[in-house]
This record gives structure tokens, C-alpha cells and sequence, in this order.
């Protein structure tokens, strides 16, 4: 009876083996898959993935940063450009079986723009920022010009910050920092008016004039 016993514990416990062998293997092996707001995205802006994988509990995302997440459809912000790859595995509910995707985003840096223009008649100015120059050739009296508008220097995709800016004419002078901002035109107006007086590093021999931002 003693050996009977054994036989049957030991064919218990086989066959609790078998079922839970075939229950894992017949367990369905998940599809990861997910899209992303955008592919191309500039550094401070938010990325949203959406997850719509099939037969899969829970899931584990890198985002190519150093950053990870469990969360099913997370979100993401990138703080330095370069290009990304973004990876999420989807895992069955025991967690037996995987799957794995990924797709590459690009980060490049926030720009903004600067143009720089007169409202009273005067000689041409040539306008430097950050090794570029361009000339202001026309002036507008009458109302504002926009970025990009003829006869205005215009200077587009700078990165958000400050820039150093330096116009001159024959008889005259400019100078300052401008702040880019994200998807911003920044309007210097380039005023015939004597900057006075003038700071430590001028050169009282030539005549420095005034600018002011207008929206």
C-alpha cells in the first residue's frame, strides 16, 4: 500500500508538472506595437505613444535616454537633440512570453527668428548675428513690417538663447543681445537716435544709436 502511495503522489505530481508546462506553452505570445505623436520633435517638446499591442499585461519602454517607463501609453520629453531609438516590449499576462518594436525619433534644437528694420529714412545697415550678415535696404514708416518682409534683415532658425547682434551704417552704430525664443520672431527696431551715454568698452569717436524690441 506504502509503494501505491508513493506512485500516486509521484504521478500527482507529474501530472501537475504536465499542466502547468502546457498551460505556458499554450499561453498566446503578444504583438507590440505602438505609434508616436510625431517622429520629429525639437528638445523641451512633449512626445505621446500610443500602445495598442495585442494579448499583452503589462510593458517596459526605453526611450533611448536613459529613461524608462512601465506605464502602457506613456509620454516623453527629450532635453538634448540627436536621433532616438524607442524601444517597448509588451509581456503576456504570467509574463511567459514577449514581444519587442521600436522606431526612431529625431530631436533637434528650438528655434526662433530675428529681424531687425527702420521707420525712417536712412543709408543702408548691414546687420551681423552669429557670423551672418544682412542688409536693411528699405524702411517703413507707416506700420510694422512682419519677418521676412523686403528690405528688413531677417534671421531665421537661431537657437533659443541669446545672441550677440552688431548693425552699422556710415556714420553709425548697434549693438546688443537679443533672446530667441521657440517659434517666436523677435522685432529690433533700429532707431536714428544717439544712444547716450555711452557704457564702459564704447568708442566715443563713432556714433552709437538705439534699437528697441517692438511687437
Amino acid at each position: 500500500i506504502k509503494e501505491m502511495n508513493k506512485i500516486f503522489k509521484s504521478n500527482v505530481i507529474l501530472l501537475l508538472v504536465a499542466l502547468l508546462y502546457l498551460s505556458s506553452c499554450t499561453e498566446t505570445t503578444p504583438t507590440a506595437q505602438f505609434t508616436a505623436s510625431t517622429t520629429n520633435t525639437t528638445v523641451g517638446d512633449k512626445i505621446y505613444f500610443t500602445n495598442d499591442s495585442r494579448d499583452a499585461d503589462h510593458y517596459e519602454w526605453d526611450f533611448g535616454d536613459g529613461s524608462t517607463s512601465t506605464q502602457s501609453s506613456p509620454s516623453h520629453t527629450y532635453y538634448s537633440k540627436g536621433v532616438y531609438y524607442v524601444q517597448m516590449t509588451a509581456y503576456s499576462p504570467k509574463g511567459k512570453k514577449s514581444d519587442r518594436t521600436g522606431m526612431s525619433i529625431n530631436v533637434t534644437e528650438a528655434t526662433g527668428e530675428v529681424m531687425f528694420w527702420q521707420n525712417s529714412a536712412g543709408y543702408i545697415v548691414t546687420v551681423e548675428v552669429d557670423g551672418v550678415k544682412k542688409e536693411i535696404n528699405k524702411y517703413y514708416p507707416y506700420y510694422n513690417p512682419d519677418c521676412g518682409d523686403e528690405g528688413c534683415a531677417t534671421f531665421n532658425n537661431l537657437t533659443v538663447g541669446d545672441h550677440y547682434w552688431y548693425a552699422e551704417c556710415y556714420d553709425g552704430w548697434w549693438s546688443g543681445y537679443v533672446t530667441i525664443e521657440k517659434n517666436t520672431c523677435i522685432k529690433k527696431l533700429l532707431l536714428n537716435k544717439k544712444a547716450s551715454p555711452f557704457k564702459d568698452g564704447d568708442n566715443p569717436s563713432v556714433d552709437k544709436r538705439m534699437s528697441e524690441e517692438v511687437k
